[in-house]
């Protein structure tokens, strides 16, 4: 307020017992006192006793401006507290008072326990030493409540309803009696939604008391217990609000360090357990399997770094059948032998609910048990076997698909008997996975027996374990009678080159129910098919008898050495297989060396390859010389289908030797020269002549092949002959600097008269909307279009909507990639329109398109409705807050989602925090990129309250952020019950370099490389 007169401002000193209290009076020209205007008053050490408020609180009773009152460090007492208290409608603008070290007990704080439930807005009591050391008191004052209004003139109190609030009380020996009387009056108030007792000592009476009350604390959110001085038993105690109160999502406890209790609003559907660092001996194993089983709707139980031993893991294993845990049990660090691990694979025998095991005993321990998801109990399974080449696939409905995993165990042999007459009875076993055991060759004889009549067995994985060729090959020759489809992989330093090619040779030798073999670098890939039982003669066949012994036709379909160091003299074994294996489809030799007399031995040994249908010869290595050879060798396959000569070096020989044989192969769908250089824009332009004669072709790729107009014009002729396209790829295959030019038109005009085109990728060529337009008359006509690639086009936002209005009848869309155009909001606008129509949609990529937060909020609006989306990118786009709220609203609605791509997108803080927390619903992700945004503390800390929910996820990208070490150690402190998670990338945040080993010293997954 402004005056005419002055004012005059008087100090007054007031003597109490001998400590002076200042007092502000201001007065105006007359002597008239006007209101304090004062917002923080400090009266610390002033020896202010009970007897002194009277008069203290009667002067600041009209000062409704004052914020702050620090009455630190007085003898104010209980009785003073309470004078306080009752003066709180009188403060009517106060937001904190500090009453530390005022001599105060824990009847003072049991009596501000009455007080925030009955004080509508204050919102925070925060204590120490039971009152004694810090006392804070704080309110929350609506900034829409004028100066001196009191809160009665502005709403109901509501019996403190409405603001949520929190009690600390930490560094405190709560005793029973005590305990039992504040949480009596917490029971009181409503908005209670915090109760912190961390630094505490709390014995088990305590505890029960405390136990008592929380189901009554109905706004309860996080009861924090952290650094508390808890026995075991007390822990145990704590467990058991899991049955208590229904409103329990997660028990998390140890000793030092973080331990809390988490609830949600009215029942959790799923809770979680985790209780660690505890030396738990056997009684306690005991009661915590009978406290669990109680609980039905337990989805993990993590009892890791708990000393538990084999013994106090097998004593745990007994209740297994017993408990109804949903998703997983962690018994990391828990100090097992090879006993323990054994009692481990047991629990799948004896639990019918257990699919999968995962056992490490090397330097970083690991034991889980996964459960069967409900998913899979209503649906059946679908377990399929797969590799770069090919896809098998078996149906079994209302069937368990179980997987063992056994890493650096190094059993011994009675070991790995005890493991055979286990993995006996462990049905429906479909992996089995063996890495890094040192097995050596006599370990794996025992197993060979068992491993041969598991008849469910659909994968088998053996990697690292040091044994010989002679084994691998006496294993082989065990599989053989195998009932169903069996995918073998091994993998061992010495499996390359020669030794590859011997290994395979006798593989084929002994078992000729092979369909495929391959070997990629040092991994052996077998996949054997069901057959007849073998004769006796079969059976008796000597091992080094070779491919030419009696009964030596194979089955096998596809044979391939890829990048394992293969040179030309290792391939005359081939002769043998020309002889005998009639039925050969495929041979890939894609990434070897083999020189000219490699070709020459592939030259003699095509012919009798009679019924080869796929050749891959991809490679940097291979000169002109060697593809022309190959070309003569091509005359003699009249049934090959598929051809791979990507990333060669052609040369102009090899480019007209090939030109000629191509319209001779009558049966050609398929060909790959992508990558392929050292082409002249003559012989380019010879080249596409040549398959332009190839009118049966249903796959062409010419990734990267530059080609001149004249090329270009040739290639968009003999695309007009070609009505069985399928797969087509053009990336970067003009050189013209002009958008939309004539030979980029002539070849998209050609595309008129396609009806059964399912894949197509044109990046880079340029095509800008005169392109888009081109094409956006014939997709309309491509009903069975399942994946579309135009990135790096140049396309603008009339382009972009021509392009979605053209894709709306497209309904078996599965892929979509507009990376790196100009689509702008304008076609996201449409595009969220186009969506739902696309049942089947996957993938979405959408980077760098200058969408904004309307478009971001339009597309993120419709993800729900495209029930397969696996992967979305919005990545280089301002999505901003608006896109990041309807980001995370849909998140929480897309069950499918493995990949997410939100890089440099300028999330909000709020906006990012919100995004996290939705994270925990994508309970299938596996990757996701939030770099180079300003994502703070407050996202990493929900990052890592959601991170345990996250089972696949592998990387999480928080590069270039705002993060500090208080969110970096948020997130190690929970990576712990995070398996699956590979990586976490933290390069570029303020985080100090010093501190790098310290986190990584937490977790080595924290990775802080700009790599």
């Amino acid at each position: 307020q402004k005056h005419d007169f002055l004012y005059v401002i008087s100090l007054h000193t007031c003597t109490l017992d001998g400590c002076c209290l200042f007092l502000l009076r201001v007065e105006d020209s007359t002597g008239q006192q006007l209101p304090v205007v004062s917002k923080r008053l400090q009266l610390t050490n002033c020896n202010i006793q009970p007897g002194h408020l009277d008069r203290l609180l009667k002067t600041l009773k009209g000062c409704d401006s004052l914020e702050l009152l620090d009455l630190s460090g007085n003898a104010l007492g209980n009785r003073g507290l309470k004078k306080l208290l009752d003066a709180l409608p009188t403060l009517r603008g106060i937001r904190e008072i500090d009453a530390s070290d005022g001599k105060v007990t824990m009847e003072g704080v049991i009596w501000l326990a009455d007080s925030l439930g009955s004080c509508r807005d204050m919102s925070d009591v925060d204590a120490s030493c039971g009152g004694s050391k810090r006392l804070i008191i704080r309110f929350h004052r609506s900034a829409s409540r004028p100066v001196g209004i009191p809160p009665a003139e502005t709403g109901p109190q509501g019996n403190g309803h409405g603001v949520c609030k929190t009690l600390r009380l930490c560094s405190s020996a709560i005793q029973s009696a005590a305990m039992d009387k504040l949480c009596a009056r917490l029971t009181r108030c409503l908005s209670l939604s915090e109760l912190d007792f961390s630094d505490n000592n709390l014995d088990e009476a305590s505890i029960e008391k405390l136990l008592k009350h929380l189901p009554q604390m109905q706004e309860l959110k996080l009861l924090n217990i952290s650094n508390s001085r808890i026995s075991t038993d007390g822990a145990l105690l704590l467990v058991r609000s899991l049955i208590d109160c229904e409103r329990v999502r997660e028990v998390e406890l140890r000793p030092q360090g973080e331990a809390f209790i988490k609830f949600v609003k009215v029942k959790a559907e799923q809770a979680t357990c985790r209780l660690n660092q505890y030396n738990l001996d056997r009684k306690n194993v005991e009661n915590l399997s009978g406290i669990l089983e109680k609980c039905s709707r337990l989805a993990e139980v993590d009892l890791s770094s708990n000393v538990l031993e084999d013994e106090g893991v097998g004593c745990f294993l007994q209740s297994l059948p017993r408990l109804h845990i949903s998703r997983a049990i962690n018994l990391n660090n828990n100090r097992l032998s090879q006993l323990g691990v054994l009692y481990l694979v047991n629990s799948m025998s004896v639990c019918q609910r257990v699919v999968e095991i995962e056992v490490c005993l090397g330097t970083e321990e690991k034991s889980l048990i996964r459960f069967m998801q409900d998913e899979d109990e209503h649906q059946g399974v679908r377990s399929i076997v797969q590799d770069s080449h090919s896809v098998y696939e078996t149906k079994a409905h209302c069937t368990i698909a179980r997987r063992i995993s056994l890493r650096e165990c190094s059993f011994t042999k009675e070991h790995l008997a005890k493991l055979a007459d286990i993995l006996d009875k462990c049905a429906q076993l479909v992996k089995l996975e063996m890495c890094d055991n040192t097995l050596h060759s006599e370990g794996l004889q025992t197993l060979k027996n068992t491993l041969a009549r598991l008849g469910s067995l659909q994968r088998l994985e053996i990697r690292n374990n040091g044994i010989s060729r002679e084994v691998i090959v006496n294993l082989v020759q065990e599989l053989r009678n195998c009932p169903k489809m069996l995918s073998l992989r091994v993998r061992e330093s010495w499996i390359t080159a020669g030794e590859a090619a011997v290994l395979v040779s006798q593989c084929l030798d002994l078992n000729h129910n092979i369909q495929e073999i391959r070997v990629n670098r040092n991994t052996l890939h077998i996949t054997m098919g069901s057959c007849p039982p073998c004769t006796e003669q079969e059976r008796d066949f000597p091992r080094d008898g070779g491919l030419g012994g009696p009964s030596s036709t194979s089955a096998v379909k596809s044979l391939s050495f890829v990048d394992c160091g293969l040179q030309g003299h290792h391939l005359s074994f081939l002769q043998e297989v020309s002889q005998h294996c009639p039925q050969l489809q495929e041979l890939d030799l894609s990434h070897n060396s083999i020189g000219a007399e490699g070709a020459k031995t592939l030259l003699s040994v095509l012919p009798a390859f009679t019924h080869l249908k796929k050749l891959s010869l991809e490679s940097k290595q291979t000169t002109e010389c060697e593809i022309h050879l190959l070309a003569i060798g091509l005359n003699c396959c009249s049934n090959i289908q598929s051809l791979n000569f990507s990333h060669n070096k052609i040369g102009d020989e090899g480019a007209k030797a090939l030109a000629r044989v191509l319209p001779t192969l009558r049966h050609l769908k398929g060909i790959n020269f992508s990558h392929c250089c050292c082409l002249t824009p003559m012989v380019g332009f010879q080249l596409v002549q040549g398959l332009c004669q190839c009118p049966a072709l249903e796959e062409l790729n010419l990734d990267s092949v530059q080609l001149d107009d004249r090329g270009m014009a040739c290639l968009a002729a003999g695309l007009g002959r070609m009505a069985s396209v399928k797969r087509l790829t053009l990336n970067k295959i003009t050189s013209s600097p002009e958008e939309g030019s004539q030979a980029v038109l002539g070849v998209l005009g050609s595309m008129r008269t396609w009806r059964g085109i399912e894949e197509i990728a044109l990046n880079e060529i340029r095509m800008g909307d005169k392109g888009i337009l081109e094409l956006a008359c014939h997709i309309p006509a491509w009903d069975r279009l399942r994946k579309i690639s135009l990135s790096e086009n140049k396309i603008g936002e009339t382009g972009g909507v021509r392009l979605t209005e053209a894709l709306v009848g497209c309904r078996l869309l599965e892929e979509i990639n507009l990376a790196r155009n100009s689509i702008g909001d304008t076609t996201a606008g449409k595009l969220s329109e186009v969506l739902p129509a696309m049942p089947r949609l996957r993938v979405l990529i959408l980077q760098s398109n200058r969408i904004g937060p309307m478009g971001g909020a339009c597309l993120s609006q419709v993800f729900p409705a495209c029930k397969n989306l696996e992967e979305i990118s919005l990545a280089e786009n301002i999505i901003g807050r608006d896109g990041a709220v309807s980001l995370s609203d849909a998140l929480v609605q897309i069950k499918s989602l493995k990949k997410l791509d939100l890089k440099l997108t300028e999330l909000s803080p709020d906006g990012s925090v919100r995004l996290a927390g939705s994270l925990g619903h994508c309970v299938r992700v596996e990757e996701v990129n939030l770099s180079w945004n300003s994502i703070g503390d407050d996202s990493a800390h929900k990052l890592a309250e959601v991170l345990p929910r996250c089972q696949r996820l592998r990387s999480l990208d928080l590069e270039r952020n705002a993060i500090t070490i208080i969110g970096a150690e948020a997130i190690a402190a929970r990576l712990k019950s995070c398996s699956s998670i590979e990586v976490i990338r933290l390069w570029g945040n303020k985080i100090n370099k010093d501190d790098f080993p310290y986190l990584q010293e937490k977790d080595p997954r924290l990775n802080f490389s700009s790599c």
